[in-house]
């Protein structure tokens, strides 16, 4: 299944919290990274619960069926595990920037 995702794009993934530590910070469980990644939880957050993850595309490799996410480190899942997106919309200008101090 193939989707259009390109660089720069915001994703959203579901992660599942795995524990609350004392400091406050939560480790979570992405699917398809098979590490675990820390984050700052939602309050009153416990093990079990499912936390949405956003982050923006860096790189795409679409034969392997992967994309690198920048949460607040790179994080590399399959792009099945995404559950949305937002298009990257780049802003429009009124005038080029040169024209503006002439």
């Amino acid at each position: 299944m193939e989707r259009n995702i390109d660089i720069g794009d915001e994703v959203a993934m579901t992660a599942t919290i795995l524990m609350v530590r004392r400091s406050g910070r939560a480790c979570v469980s992405i699917p398809s990274h098979s590490l675990p990644f820390a984050i700052e939880p939602p309050r009153k957050a416990k093990p079990g619960d499912k936390v949405a993850i956003t982050g923006h595309v860096t790189s795409v490799d679409d034969e392997a069926g992967k994309v690198t996410v920048k949460i607040s480190a790179r994080v590399i899942v399959e792009i099945d595990t995404m559950t949305a997106h937002r298009k990257l919309q780049p802003s429009e200008r009124q005038k080029p920037f040169r024209e503006r101090w002439e």
